[in-house]
């Protein structure tokens, strides 16, 4: 509303301004912020002021005014209109939003959900204390059969009551175990032992954790995958590596070469220069606390940093042991094989040699028949016939004999060859597993020897930077000598 009121002020002024004579371009320069609205109702003003004035025309003049000013007022109403409606629905929708982000509010629009929610809560948990007791026993029996890759009929389940206390989740080892099961009367504690092989693994759950879930999944968690450690044995690699600080690297590179080979180890790399060298070496692991005693005693003890790492080579060892077992084993099978195969081929060649030598006694007395019934045509006639048949029968024999040979030597050689391939790899097992405890007796180390100037030597003993230190003495000097040149005071 005030700025319809500053509009008609200023179109009041500039309509005298257009009678005093100004024109329509020098008013609005004057007025920029209304130059277009203007424009327009001074550019008619213009042309009736230009035209003859009647009483008339002035009445007609004013009567334009006034629409203009109307049809103004009309259209400011309008646009304040609009801008108030806008206003109005930016604060409802905020008084919406507060109301929605109102905790208290929130709260009791969801207290009717959250009171349905507890009573089926309620009615689950006095579910669950009710007849877990009833049920556990049967369930742990089940997971119990699960996880023991038992079914019910073998699985020799022992059900008794006693007094103790539940047990609690643990494991025990042995080489033996029971399968068993305790039964509480007052809390149905249950535990069950199964046998693992190397070692065992005894499982002890009670059913009263059932009226709480997760003590129950963190108990299953807990117990699942746990087994006893039973090979203990320890193989260990040695690694060595020292550095030594030096500003006679050769030199004193010869003499931990020196100390390597008193102490009967080798030097299997050696790199000596000016300002750097390296040397690569085995000693024994007997001798490894003497000869880095001695070796630490070639320079103090800030010159020299030293490293050692361990580990274990049990994997490696269990491996070679498997694998020696494993081939072993097949050495073993194959020769059986090869004594059987040479039983089988004995018994079969006496077989049919028993078979010839028959038939060649019986040719043998044909033969001598045929000699001394030589008048009796039809005997010999037989006798020819019988003697071709056992020929034949006796050719037959010969040639499963050649064949039963053949077969033979194609299976000895076939298992001499395995039996031979098998003993190499047992050869190279004992070489791989000679290597390996080689490798455990002894101590393998790399030496580094680096060239030092002065500077690091004095950083090595002086804390903080040595800048700092030279600066404090060069200004310690400077001023003792400056007191020095001080002249004497004269006596009074």
């Amino acid at each position: 509303m005030n700025n319809e009121a500053q509009f008609e002020n200023i179109l009041d002024q500039a309509i005298a301004l257009l009678q005093q004579g100004k024109s329509v371009s020098e008013i609005t320069a004057i007025y920029p912020q209304y130059a277009s609205e203007l424009r327009d109702l001074l550019g008619v003003a213009e042309m009736v002021a230009q035209a003859k004035e009647t009483p008339q025309q002035k009445a007609a003049f004013d009567k334009t005014i006034s629409a203009l000013r109307g049809k103004i007022a009309t259209e400011s109403n309008s646009v304040s209109s609009q801008y108030m409606t806008i206003f109005e629905k930016l604060k409802q929708d905020w008084a919406r939003a507060k109301d929605r982000l109102d905790p208290f509010k929130f709260f009791s629009r969801i207290n009717p959900i959250l009171g349905k929610i507890t009573k089926v809560l309620a009615v689950i948990i006095l579910v669950w204390v009710v007849g877990g007791p009833i049920v556990g026993h049967f369930v742990i029996k089940r997971l119990i059969l699960a996880t023991t890759d038992q079914n019910e009929a073998s699985y020799p389940v022992k059900v008794k009551y006693i007094p103790s206390p539940p047990a609690t989740i643990g494991t025990s080892g042995g080489v033996k175990a029971t399968n068993f099961a305790t039964l509480d009367s007052s809390s149905l504690g249950l535990e069950v032992s199964r046998s693992m092989g190397l070692g065992a693994t005894d499982v002890r759950v009670s059913v009263a954790r059932l009226l709480n879930p997760v003590g129950v999944i963190t108990d299953m968690v807990r117990s699942v995958g746990r087994s006893t450690v039973v090979d203990t044995r320890e193989f260990l690699k040695t690694d060595y590596q020292a550095t030594i600080k030096t500003r006679q690297v050769e030199e004193l590179g010869m003499r931990a070469q020196t100390i390597i080979r008193g102490y009967g180890g080798r030097v299997d790399n050696a790199s000596l220069q000016n300002r750097y060298g390296s040397i690569e070496f085995v000693v024994p692991k007997d001798e490894f606390e003497a000869f880095k005693r001695e070796l630490k005693s070639l320079v103090r003890a800030k010159f020299i940093t030293e490293g050692i790492r361990q580990q274990n080579l049990l994997p490696e060892k269990r491996g070679i042991e498997q694998q020696t077992d494993r081939v072993t084993t097949q050495l073993d099978q194959l020769k059986q094989d090869r004594d059987d195969l040479n039983a089988r081929h004995r018994q079969t060649v006496n077989t049919y040699n028993r078979q010839i030598a028959a038939l060649n006694h019986s040719i043998t007395v044909l033969q001598q028949e045929a000699t001394v019934t030589t008048t009796i045509l039809d005997r010999q006639a037989e006798i020819t016939q019988e003697l071709a048949g056992l020929r034949a029968q006796k050719r037959t024999a010969e040639r499963r004999l050649a064949t039963e040979n053949t077969n033979y030597t194609r299976e000895l050689n076939s298992l001499n060859y395995r039996i031979r391939d098998a003993e190499t790899q047992i050869a190279d097992l004992d070489t791989q597993d000679q290597a390996l405890l080689a490798t455990v007796e002894t101590v393998s180390g790399t030496i580094i020897l680096e060239w030092i100037s002065l500077l690091a030597i004095v950083d090595l003993y002086l804390p903080g930077h040595w800048a700092w230190w030279v600066a404090g003495a060069v200004i310690v000097a400077y001023l003792i000598r400056r007191r020095r040149q001080l002249p004497a005071e004269p006596v009074a």
